[in-house]
């Protein structure tokens, strides 16, 4: 059940109070269009598969054909991942379910409550497992490799309480069991091939922390009753805003250059602060986002 809140904008009224100013955004424009091109050569020799992925309808069908077919009679869904493959589905969650979604009255909810694991950490999967039913409770696995080890280790202790209650039976465990991963490689898709379990891909050319718009987010997204094809629908409409040169119109701009800016002027701190407990989540994201994109950029050795 989606809470009741207010759209979500972009409010850009104090942003130039001192420091930067919109006359020195305007100034930097060429350097933004610049920037904005050399992104777009690099969209057309496929190195940001991401961007192609609120118009890949094959992958929304085949999730949210999935969801439906799994979620029937589902009161729990236990998601091992960690990383890429939990933040921002996390985030998603935090942003458009209500804010008490696991706390809510089945006649309320509608929807599956969901678990996170996404850290070996024996107490909170133990307190996961206290409250799940076995026979009503989905697994959702996700990891890109397929070799990630808190994300199989957490797997399989799910995994053997199910079986522990299929009497010892593996195959009938594994049919309350979704994988996400790569189409053909690593030892998580073998496993899926070897026993039949149902699964979704990661496309190869996405990288993990930009995931969130492939099954990784959009399945589980699904089963909790989240209008998924809505949520591609507005990442395509800002992907579009995103390609305008105009800073004062491309929030993706405005924000680089601002830092930029900032930067050269000796404040090269980064604060996201959200103040709605529904957006927290999207600033630990953030974080791993920024992080990740901007310290794999380069090393010690260039």
């Amino acid at each position: 059940m989606p809470a009741q809140t207010h759209p979500i904008r972009i409010d850009l009224s104090d942003f130039f109070a001192e420091h930067v100013t919109a006359k020195q955004l305007q100034k930097a424009r060429p350097e933004g269009k610049r920037a904005l091109k050399a992104l777009e050569k690099d969209e057309k020799a496929g190195r940001m598969d991401f961007t192609k992925l609120p118009d890949d309808k094959k992958l929304l069908d085949a999730s949210v054909k999935l969801a439906r077919k799994m979620k029937s009679g589902v009161t729990d869904v236990v998601i091992c991942g960690i990383g890429g493959s939990s933040l921002g589905f996390l985030a998603v969650a935090e942003a458009l379910l209500h804010p008490r979604h696991n706390a809510l009255p089945d006649s309320k909810r509608k929807v599956p409550r969901f678990h996170l694991l996404d850290n070996a950490d024996a107490d909170t999967v133990a307190a996961v497992l206290d409250i799940i039913n076995p026979s009503k409770t989905l697994v959702v696995v996700i990891s890109k490799s397929g070799s990630g080890g808190e994300t199989i280790a957490n797997f399989m202790v799910v995994l053997e309480r199910l079986v522990k209650h299929h009497k010892g039976s593996l195959p009938g465990a594994l049919k309350q069991v979704v994988a996400i991963t790569d189409p053909e490689n690593g030892a998580l898709r073998r496993f899926v091939n070897e026993h039949k379990v149902a699964s979704l891909p990661v496309p190869p050319g996405v990288g993990g922390r930009f995931s969130v718009l492939t099954p990784v987010g959009i399945f589980p997204a699904a089963l909790l009753g989240i209008k998924v094809a809505d949520l591609l629908a507005g990442a395509g409409a800002m992907l579009k805003r995103c390609h305008r040169s105009d800073p004062l119109v491309n929030p993706a701009m405005t924000t680089a250059l601002a830092l930029d800016l900032h930067c050269k002027a000796g404040r090269p701190i980064t604060v996201f602060m959200p103040y709605a407990n529904s957006l927290w989540r999207t600033a630990d994201w953030f974080r791993q986002l920024w992080a990740e994109s901007l310290g794999k950029e380069t090393d010690n050795h260039g």
